[in-house]
């Protein structure tokens, strides 16, 4: 009998074998969108973004019950973010709905990379999974991790030019895993024996 397979190898005890099943993996992915996994400032980010479209939209909803109100507001908001920031079609590859040729996601990282290049907000691209191990196949994501630069403007900066991404990904129907990140030290979380491909580094701030 096939083994049926668990979300991302997921380990959390006895909880695990719920991952077997798509409406848990599903729910918990519009739960979280990515903010364990994500760095500081853009947890915050997305944080904000949610606060900003549940205000904005409790503002506009017409219900005579304020609680009512303030949760419609969270769910439209939390899945309007879960949708345009954030990471549908990597989540998608999981169900085997998505494929794309291997020359493709090679080709897409590198467009992400000169897009990264012309902003003043970032300091490195690198490229992590499947693609580094060489074990790149069809139904592979494109795993990312985009260093930005220090300061609160090149913070701001840097998590728009993810949300863009994601956002152009998702029109795109291509299953991009990126996270912005803070600082190199982050990059400690990954896995130890999993060495980045180095796709923009031109203050060689992998190498201090």
């Amino acid at each position: 009998m096939k083994e049926e397979k668990i979300y991302s190898n997921i380990d959390i005890g006895f909880l695990t074998p719920l991952f077997r099943f798509k409406i848990i993996i599903i729910l918990t992915n519009w739960i979280f969108q990515g903010i364990l996994y994500a760095d500081r400032t853009e947890r915050i980010f997305k944080i904000a973004l949610d606060f900003s479209l549940t205000t904005l939209l409790f503002l506009i909803i017409i219900n005579p019950d304020p609680i009512i109100r303030l949760i419609i507001s969270f769910i439209l908001s939390h899945t309007l973010n879960w949708v345009f920031n954030g990471q549908l079609f990597a989540l998608a590859k999981n169900f085997g709905i998505v494929h794309n040729e291997p020359e493709k996601i090679i080709e897409y990282a590198h467009e992400i990379k000169n897009r990264a290049s012309k902003s003043k907000s970032i300091d490195c691209v690198a490229v992590y999974g499947s693609l580094v191990r060489g074990e790149i196949k069809s139904t592979s994501d494109l795993d990312m991790r985009i260093i930005r630069k220090p300061g609160i403007f090149n913070g701001l900066n840097a998590c728009i030019f993810g949300l863009k991404e994601r956002f152009r990904a998702l029109v795109s129907r291509f299953p991009l895993d990126l996270y912005i990140i803070d600082s190199p030290k982050h990059l400690l979380k990954m896995s130890s024996n999993e060495v980045p491909e180095i796709l923009y580094d031109p203050n060689n701030i992998l190498d201090r």
